[in-house]
C-alpha cells in the first residue's frame, strides 16, 4: 500500500478502537518529518521519534498504542509492521504503553484526498 505526504491515512481493525479512523496531514512536522492527526481527536497522532533506533508511533505524547520500526531516513509511516506498544516497551518505559493497547494491531491504508471533517 502506498502513502505520500499528502495522503489521508485510514486506520481500521485495531484492538484499541479509539485509534481507528482518519488521520490528516498536520501543518506541523515532528523531528523533521510529517505528522498526521486524527480527525475527531487531534491529540491522537502518527509521528516519528528518533530515539531508540527510530520508530513511527501511534498515540499521544508519552502514551503510545502501536509502534513501527522504519529506516532513519523514512519520511512516511509504514502501512505494515505495526506492533503493540506493550510488546516493545518494558521496564521503566512500560508506562509509555497505553494500557488499552490490545491486539489486533491496526490495519492501515492511505488515500489521496481532501479533508472530510473539521
Amino acid at each position: 500500500t502506498w502513502c505520500s505526504i499528502k495522503s489521508i491515512i485510514v486506520i481500521e481493525g485495531a484492538g484499541a478502537k479509539v485509534v481507528n479512523g482518519e488521520y490528516h496531514r498536520s501543518s506541523e512536522d515532528y523531528s523533521g518529518r510529517p505528522m498526521w492527526k486524527k480527525v475527531d481527536d487531534e491529540k491522537l497522532c502518527i509521528w516519528y521519534r528518533t530515539e531508540n533506533g527510530g520508530h513511527w508511533r501511534l498515540g499521544r505524547t508519552n502514551d503510545y498504542y502501536y509502534l513501527a520500526q522504519a529506516p532513519s531516513n523514512s519520511l512516511l509511516p509504514p502501512m505494515l509492521g505495526w506492533v503493540n506498544a506493550k510488546d516493545v516497551y518494558n521496564g521503566q518505559y512500560r508506562r509509555l504503553a497505553n494500557r488499552d493497547a490490545i491486539d489486533p494491531v491496526p490495519q492501515m491504508w492511505a488515500r489521496e484526498g481532501k479533508k472530510t471533517g473539521s
